[in-house]
């Protein structure tokens, strides 16, 4: 039996409250566009599709930090999270670490407490009228911390982070697209193992619209129909447009997809290839590797990076070795298109030749029936019995042995 999953990231809500309780001055909207996540003030409502979130937990590979359409292992890499929120990925490493001293933010504003999505709502309604700019911006890049990028199942920030919103100016310089990755693939890993375990309440921290929009792009000919419609970005903001189908669909949907059309990898185009363009190829994305049966702990407010730097480097291997198997990869797929094809076409010309075997089996059991019609209504002569003659109602038997 599917169980519910409970996400912490919402569009809709986070959507409400900025277009309907806050007005942003073109003041502030100057600021915002000096940070990275300037575009989020106008985030679109897409709606979360729960029972799709739930679909690719039940088909997550840990060990490949990969999801399994169908028959596929496709990749959640930092360019996927780049692509899809508008995010460069390179620059800085963001850490999570917790400090025994409270940012500033937080001590100030929060008196030292965990900063929850409540407080901050209350307070940027308070300071939207300030004449603190500055300190306005500074919440409103925690809001979007604490319920579209680093949302948790408390509803409150890691504190880790909360320091990098003090320095507005330094903001561009770090690599968030890796950030949210990491912290989003921690929180699938152990939402994989509630659902391994037969857990009563399923919980999926980190920002998990992305997943959404990841199996969308990952799947293009099942929205053919929305053709150019597609065409904003970042990516997220396009999918505001069609209503998420139900999981029933979404598996029917899977099955009938030939593997060719399950992509590997997003192909940037010209407007984000710079969110890519230090990053040589493709690479997998860090990750938190964990072995099938491993203990598992859950994602804790502290969500600490320190064995970032160790798979930083072992991802510079992976990333040579991703490189030749997915050339292997695109050599395979050519190959299965090809065979896929001659697999049409035999099936095609079987089925013509299935409908000429019906025909011609109608065309002789047509022309026998024709041929036992004639014998039967017109006996030839030979078979009229020599051996009685008929004369007005008289027999004569003409054997040779009377009775």
């Amino acid at each position: 039996m599917t169980k519910k999953i409970f996400v912490r990231c919402f569009l809709t809500p986070v959507n409400k409250f900025l277009t309907e309780r806050i007005r942003f001055t073109d003041a502030h909207l100057r600021l915002l566009e000096q940070t990275p996540f300037w575009q989020y003030t106008t985030v679109p409502a897409n709606k979360m599709d729960t029972s799709l979130v739930n679909y690719l937990l039940e088909n997550w590979e840990d060990q490949h930090c990969a999801f399994r359409i169908k028959d596929k292992l496709v990749p959640i890499t930092i360019g996927d999270v780049a692509i899809i929120l508008g995010f460069k990925s390179y620059g800085e490493s963001v850490t999570f670490q917790r400090s025994k001293l409270k940012s500033t933010l937080q001590q100030e504003h929060f008196d030292g407490q965990p900063i929850s999505r409540s407080a901050l709502e209350k307070k940027i309604i308070e300071l939207q009228h300030s004449d603190d700019l500055s300190l306005f911006t500074k919440m409103v890049i925690l809001y979007f911390f604490c319920t579209i990028f680093f949302p948790q199942k408390n509803y409150t920030i890691p504190e880790g982070v909360v320091k990098y919103a003090e320095n507005l100016e330094g903001l561009n310089q770090y690599n968030w697209a890796k950030a949210i990755h990491s912290f989003l693939v921690k929180h699938i890993n152990y939402a994989h193992k509630q659902l391994r375990n037969k857990s009563s309440e399923v919980v999926l921290g980190g920002c998990s619209i992305v997943l959404n929009v990841w199996f969308y792009e990952h799947t293009p000919t099942l929205h053919n129909e929305l053709g150019d419609a597609l065409t904003d970005r970042p990516r997220l903001f396009r999918w505001s447009r069609i209503s998420f189908r139900q999981k029933r669909s979404h598996i029917k949907a899977v099955e009938n997809l030939k593997f060719h059309e399950i992509l590997e990898v997003l192909d940037a185009t010209e407007n984000e290839y710079h969110l890519l363009q230090k990053i040589e190829g493709r690479e997998l994305a860090p990750r938190t590797v964990v072995p099938v049966g491993a203990n598992i702990e859950e994602p804790d407010t502290d969500y600490s990076e320190a064995r970032e730097d160790e798979t930083d480097a072992q991802n510079k291997k992976l990333s040579k070795k991703f490189k030749k198997i997915r050339a292997e990869l695109q050599e395979e797929s050519k190959h299965r298109v090809a065979l896929e094809m001659k697999v049409d076409t035999l099936i095609a010309e079987n089925k013509k030749l299935q409908k000429e075997v019906v025909r011609l089996q109608r065309l002789i059991e047509t022309r026998a029936n024709m041929d036992y019609e004639v014998s039967s209504g017109f006996p030839e002569k030979e078979d009229i019995p020599e051996t009685s003659i008929i004369n007005e109602n008289v027999v004569v038997n003409c054997s040779s042995n009377p009775d």
